[in-house]
């Protein structure tokens, strides 16, 4: 064997030693966070309304969402849809994005932990709110999200 052929043997194995120290050494670590986004139905008759007594004119329904947690209160988020306009069978077929004003009432909603509460009518511009007389569906999405910190 010459001395040239055995010097490029040493230098081949020198060069696939490194490359397997290279790459063999490399590990990849992957941190996944899945932040989860929920919804549900609800169906509101029109007996569900209630008066509110601190607001002339005014009506709202609580909807218990314990799913409304101490987590989702202070990193997440809660969004409300109604469904306000109905197919044949009585199901939404468009979803509102709350607050809204439909036919001339507006829809305003806020959440504490554990409950969703949907108001409608507007006493701070006069407008006397109707009770509904027909099912309202809202969707309720809730968002878990993590902290920007």
């Amino acid at each position: 064997m010459t001395h040239l052929s055995v010097f490029s043997k040493i230098k081949a194995i020198a060069v696939l030693l490194l490359l397997g120290l290279t790459f063999g050494a490399c590990t990849k670590h992957v941190t996944q966070v899945v932040d989860q986004n929920f919804s549900t139905v609800y169906k509101i008759q029109p007996t569900d309304w209630l008066v509110d007594s601190s607001q002339l004119n005014s009506y709202y329904v609580n909807m218990n969402v314990p799913e409304v947690d101490d987590a989702i209160f202070n990193r997440g988020g809660v969004v409300v849809y109604g469904g306000f306009v109905l197919d044949n069978s009585g199901n939404p077929t468009v979803w509102d994005a709350l607050p809204e004003v439909v036919n001339g009432v507006p829809y305003n909603v806020y959440h504490t932990q554990g409950d969703v509460t949907i108001g409608i009518g507007d006493p701070t511009h006069g407008a006397a709110a109707t009770k509904p007389t027909s099912n309202i569906f809202f969707k309720v999405v809730i968002m878990d999200a993590s902290s920007l910190d």
